[in-house]
């Protein structure tokens, strides 16, 4: 597993790599790449593993361990790492925002149970903000969408809060009008 991106060389020859990396480099940090050996490239004696790692920006780009093993071994691990990593985060995603879309029509039946209303809002932050971890070429300006994840992250919070309060009927009309705050530092933010 690398950020963001890797080409790997044994013995001078380009063996693999997963999407771009010069501009727009391919976003593969929450999944395992996973590349084969060709018949016939390994020496007798030495032989160099060499790894390029590109990453977006910098200071984000890191590797993770290194397994080598014959394929039919490695295929299962890799396979289990990338349904942890991606398959279940996409079910994950997409369940939080259908139950979004039905607690937004829940809401729109009782608008007056605004814990409805507030509880879709959170579920649609946190489906954005997930999918910050799902984007792997990046066709978005990285600026924006490290933006839209910080955002995100802020917004569910503020979402819980007032859910919370929600549930427990506390009311407090000036704390509320502070939550306007997230929307400016948000943009202050952009603007950085």
């Amino acid at each position: 597993r690398v950020a963001m991106n890797a080409s790997v060389y044994l013995n001078g020859r380009l063996i693999g790599r997963h999407g771009q990396v010069g501009d727009g480099v391919t976003r593969n940090w929450n999944r395992s790449l996973f590349f084969m050996i060709p018949n016939g490239l390994l020496q007798p004696g030495t032989n160099v593993l060499a790894i390029h790692v590109v990453a977006d920006r910098v200071g984000v780009g890191l590797m993770r361990e290194i397994y080598l093993a014959p394929a039919e071994v490695l295929g299962h691990f890799h396979d289990l790492r990338n349904l942890a990593g991606t398959t279940l985060l996409y079910a994950i995603v997409g369940l939080m925002l259908v139950t979004a879309l039905l607690t937004t029509g829940l809401w729109l039946l009782r608008p007056r149970d605004t814990l409805f209303g507030w509880y879709a809002l959170m579920l649609a932050v946190w489906s954005v903000h997930d999918l910050y971890f799902l984007v792997t070429d990046s066709w978005v300006n990285p600026i924006l969408l490290e933006w839209v994840w910080h955002v995100s992250l802020v917004g569910f919070v503020v979402t819980v809060t007032m859910i919370t309060s929600r549930f427990l009927e506390i009311r407090d009309p000036a704390f509320e009008r502070r939550i306007a705050w997230w929307l400016l530092a948000s943009v202050a933010l952009l603007a950085i």
